[in-house]
């Protein structure tokens, strides 16, 4: 039993007396991206990016320098020669015409303004079966839901809502406010 202990100490005691070596920070393997749109390739490198052109490069690939080396792409030197040949043209310039000989403090005549008809604003009525209600719906514009009238706790009939929602329309087609006509509807609808 003496050897066993005197073993262990030995094995303890070379522990002791061997230098411990500092770990270095792992290095990181850059990532690499293309922009295909913009033709870059970014490369990550733990928390630093750092963005380059492509270029044509040797054995038909793409190839971006960056400042620790240069990354080989899979991509082929024709998407460089594509891209290029793709260039988005401007249209051409329209040949001015010359200026009307209209003094500039001259105002619009009121006959120019008025013989620009406004289109006409109508709306449509909208039958929701699941909720008993009326919607008003806008026909220009956005065409989107203004308001709604009615549901379940309302009383009034489909064909009594549906009335009250047609002169509703005819108000707003005159001219009425969409919240006025909104109070004005759900008014009648709840008396």
């Amino acid at each position: 039993m003496a050897n066993i202990s005197l073993k262990v100490k030995t094995c303890i005691d070379k522990e002791k007396s061997e230098p411990k070596v500092k770990t270095e920070q792992p290095k990181y393997n850059a990532v690499y991206t293309t922009d295909l749109v913009a033709l870059e390739c970014t490369q990550q490198l733990g928390l630093k990016t750092s963005t380059v052109q492509l270029e044509k490069g040797p054995d038909q690939f793409l190839v971006a320098h960056f400042s620790n080396g240069t990354h080989v792409t899979e991509l082929s030197n024709l998407i460089l020669a594509a891209a290029l040949a793709i260039k988005i043209k401007k249209k051409p310039a329209a040949a001015k015409k010359p200026a009307a000989s209209v003094p500039a403090d001259a105002a619009p005549s009121p006959e120019s303004a008025a013989s620009v008809p406004n289109p006409p604003r109508t709306y449509q009525l909208l039958w929701y079966k699941n909720g008993l209600n009326v919607g008003v719906r806008q026909t220009f514009g956005p065409k989107r839901q203004i308001f709604s009238f009615g549901g379940r706790r309302c009383t009034k009939s489909k064909e009594r809502l549906l009335e009250i929602g047609r002169k509703v329309v005819k108000d707003l087609q005159e001219g009425m406010a969409p919240e006025a006509a909104k109070t004005n509807a759900r008014n009648l609808a709840s008396a």
